[in-house]
């Protein structure tokens, strides 16, 4: 970050020039992966936000409400492009429930949406696809919707930018620790030309994200990359190989009716009152069973709480196998910790300032770059002695 100049060891100045490079080929991809997670940070709020509306509803005074199947069939009825594939309800009376669901009616960026109906009337209230935008977001974030090439461009640049934050710390460090370095090195010029508040906006603010930036980086490559994501589940206790608990299929029979989607979900809600929420997939004909979720917090990619397969022709419980409960444990924490919802609102505007700041970093350090190596040449102006004056003089 801070030139020290050609007196430095052979390996900080190669440090120096590797930040550089790397930073220069790397800085577009960078750039766009934390801005899309930026973007991200506060999805539920905006999603809650842009339903405003529909979110709450009247309770009547029986609180009788109707069987999920019914609302089912309205939403069939009303919308038959709409195939919905998750439901969620509240422990909070006056809410909506909500369907998650894909709309093939639309473009396929879009598709996603997320369906409101009144438990109570069964009335469809709204279809929305804040979702959508949030999912194309995460589509660009982990591979810039290019498949598997874009996910190994999302890696190499990821790896690349754990480098910049580490050899970044090398060239911030100052030479010497006193009031002068300490105060350039730690606080922000504001009265100073603009490429000097650049230079502190990329130096001073860089470095305080460093500890941060490395949990979002560390747990990015854990998420992303299969062998980081063995080494450091095993450190945990996991291993690593285990699939995601979503993704898991379970026989269907063929002869058999599944039962309805009320008398799947009944049992639980004794449980729902004590939480926040239960959200569970609905019966399909890909698999013989349901994952029901019963949450104390919950977003788009997480969620805190007890989750159970229930066989849906009988209802019975399905175990879960300790292996793949410990790494699905291990991977909710591990994305909890990269969106920034493992401390709640805190969390996340935390995790918001470290992601703007890191966006911020290939911007500033291209225009470093830029004003040290295009920058306009200042002529020196002329001085003459006298006795130059006085040979120019004579001829």
């Amino acid at each position: 970050m801070k030139d020290k100049g050609k007196t430095q060891p052979a390996w900080r100045r190669i440090s120096n020039w590797l930040h550089l490079c790397l930073g220069l080929s790397s800085g577009i991809i960078v750039f766009v992966v934390c801005l899309t997670g930026t973007l991200f940070v506060f999805h539920e709020e905006i999603n809650d936000y842009n339903n405003r509306e529909v979110r709450f509803v009247q309770v009547p005074v029986s609180g009788s409400k109707i069987a999920i199947d019914t609302i089912l069939q309205n939403l069939k009825r009303t919308y038959p492009d709409i195939v919905a594939s998750q439901y969620t309800e509240y422990s909070d009376k006056n809410k909506a429930v909500v369907f998650r669901a894909m709309n093939i009616g639309v473009p396929a960026y879009k598709s996603l949406c997320s369906v409101y109906a009144d438990p109570y009337t069964g009335a469809i209230l709204k279809v929305d696809h804040t979702y959508a935008f949030f999912r194309l977001l995460i589509g660009i974030h982990i591979n810039l919707l290019l498949g598997n090439v874009g996910s190994h461009i999302v890696q190499i640049a990821t790896v690349i930018f754990l480098f910049e934050l580490i050899s970044g710390l090398i060239w911030w460090w100052p030479k010497r620790w006193n009031k002068s370095t300490l105060t350039k090195s730690f606080k922000i010029k504001r009265n100073a030309n603009w490429k000097r508040i650049n230079l502190d906006l990329h130096n001073v603010l860089g470095f305080y994200v460093i500890p941060f930036a490395l949990v979002l980086t560390v747990t990015a490559l854990v998420i992303s990359y299969a062998p980081v994501k063995e080494a450091v589940f095993k450190i945990a206790g996991g291993s690593g190989k285990e699939k995601p608990i979503y993704r898991l299929k379970h026989p269907v029979d063929s002869t058999k009716n599944q039962l309805p989607m009320e008398d799947l979900i009944a049992p639980w809600r004794p449980e729902l009152q004590h939480l926040k929420q239960l959200t569970s997939t609905l019966p399909s004909s890909r698999t013989g069973a349901i994952l029901v979720r019963l949450e104390k917090t919950a977003t788009l990619l997480t969620f805190e709480g007890y989750q159970q397969f229930v066989n849906s022709y009988s209802g019975e419980k399905i175990p879960i196998s300790d292996a793949v409960s410990k790494d699905d444990h291990l991977l909710n924490t591990t994305i909890s910790l990269h969106i920034g919802a493992w401390w709640g609102i805190i969390g996340k505007i935390l995790t918001f300032i470290v992601c703007l700041i890191c966006t911020s970093l290939p911007i500033t350090g291209f225009i470093i770059w830029y004003n040290k190596k295009f920058k306009k040449k200042k002529f020196k102006r002329l001085e003459y002695t006298t006795e130059a004056l006085e040979a120019k003089n004579k001829n």
